[in-house]
């Protein structure tokens, strides 16, 4: 296969050939791209957990498909086949802003480029399996693996209260307490109960306020719905998003302003639950220690857990000075400083977790793309594949959905066997808001895991 380093004459890089392997290196401080030019039958893509290619008909020429890392692209490591020349290609793994992009030149040929500042990448030919060529790769890496958590998988039920629309189906946060007891009786005992949605706003509204809903009996009725929780061996967790701000509460709050993401000298805005939210710099230190007021109410409330949403799952940005991934390597720290357990949404190679803190593998049904070809969430092309992400990183602890918000019954097993496959250490039920039929559908969900379970003999409830 031709390599083409489109930057050669102006980038110092350093190729380096065994027989098994190519080393690509560079420590340049401009940033730069390294693009390669192949002709694919197959490719996974870093996409989070992983993003198997298998029919191509559906990109279009001139078309590009991108991921950043750290954000989209859980790993700088892409796999590629060719009917001639087959090859993984690893780099290794850094907080600074990498963009992968895949774009069509023709029928049959592809460029596949990762534009960065930092560049160490190992390209290791393969003939079948693309496993062999990831060992050498983690073994070049010197990647190092602690023992996995092997506790029986923990139920994650997801429990949503106010829509973004304000629609709420309860008037106290009490009114829980039942379908609380339904999950202990159809699950057990050391399972999670997770709520959204508590704030007055509405779920993903006027972000960064959490204050719990006074309308739905406040902060005492939550502590009384926590204390109910763990008096059933339960634990609880509380979505948290430290990425974005509601545009409306920056205007309330003029004194954020400068926390907000430039582009062009552009501030960054993204639609999110029919609201336009400015995305934040987790390394301006007013807007970091506002992140942490808001952890502070929420970890005072009696929380076990709390989620740290969308960082390892949505978009990254370049911007000049500090990358934005140390910054809430910065927030992770602090965390775990503190003792508060937590969970991140997406998964990534980058923030080492300790024990019983996790990522979520978040199955999105439904593909979306920014304006810019980049992926926003979904597989547009593919399919969910975790074997990928955890075989590169095996002593992750991940949750798995098994129910998604699409509400795909037909699809909980083959989900079910995907969690148990890759050695899920949480099985994440997300049953959407609370409404009339939620306690049927988990009732429903229960069932049919325990009639798989009994007819393989293999209960995990």
């Amino acid at each position: 296969m031709k390599i083409k380093l489109e930057s050669l004459l102006k980038s110092p890089f350093e190729i380096h050939e065994t027989d098994d392997f190519y080393k690509i290196e560079s420590n340049s401080v401009t940033r730069h791209e390294i693009e390669f030019e192949i002709f694919p039958t197959k490719i996974i893509l870093p996409v989070r957990e992983g993003e198997l290619i298998e029919d191509f008909e559906g990109f279009e020429i001139g078309d590009t498909y991108s991921l950043t890392y750290p954000g989209t692209a859980s790993m700088k490591t892409v796999v590629i086949f060719q009917d001639d020349f087959n090859f993984l290609i690893g780099g290794s793994p850094s907080y600074e802003y990498t963009k992968i992009s895949l774009t069509r030149i023709d029928s049959h040929r592809f460029t596949l480029s990762f534009l960065s500042k930092n560049h160490l990448y190992y390209l290791i030919p393969f003939y079948e399996k693309w496993r062999q060529a990831a060992d050498k790769y983690k073994f070049k890496m010197q990647f190092t693996y602690a023992l996995r958590n092997n506790n029986k998988p923990k139920y994650f039920l997801q429990i949503g209260v106010k829509t973004p629309q304000c629609i709420v189906n309860i008037k106290n946060l009490e009114e829980l307490i039942p379908v609380v007891e339904k999950f202990h009786k159809l699950f057990g005992e050391g399972n999670i109960v997770h709520l959204y949605g508590t704030n007055e706003a509405g779920f993903d509204r006027m972000f960064p306020d959490y204050t719990i809903d006074p309308a739905l009996g406040g902060e005492k009725a939550m502590r009384s719905l926590l204390r109910e929780i763990k008096a059933m061996n339960l634990m609880s967790s509380h979505h948290y998003n430290p990425r974005i701000s509601d545009v409306n509460w920056i205007k309330a709050n003029p004194g954020y302003e400068g926390a907000i993401i430039k582009k062009n000298n552009e501030k960054v805005i993204e639609p999110y639950a029919g609201a336009p939210h400015y995305v934040m710099n987790p390394n301006h230190k007013k807007w970091f220690d506002r992140c942490f007021e808001t952890v502070n109410y929420l970890s005072d409330l009696g929380l076990d857990y709390l989620e740290i949403d969308q960082f390892t799952y949505q978009r990254n940005f370049y911007v000049d000075g500090r990358a934005l991934a140390l910054g809430y390597k910065d927030m992770v720290d602090k965390f775990s400083e503190t003792g508060q357990r937590f969970w991140l949404e997406g998964v990534s190679d980058i923030f080492k977790l300790e024990e019983n803190n996790f990522y979520q593998i978040l199955i999105r049904n439904r593909a979306q793309r920014w304006e810019n070809g980049e992926n926003r969430r979904g597989y547009p092309f593919g399919r969910s594949y975790a074997e990928f992400f955890m075989y590169m990183h095996p002593d992750t602890e991940v949750s798995h959905q098994i129910f998604t918000e699409n509400k795909k019954f037909d699809r909980i097993i083959e989900q079910y066997k995907t969690a148990k496959k890759i050695n899920a250490s949480v099985y994440d039920l997300e049953l959407g808001f609370f409404d009339e039929d939620y306690t049927d559908n988990m009732i429903t969900i229960a069932k049919m895991i325990k009639a798989y379970d009994k007819e393989n003999s293999n209960s995990t409830l």
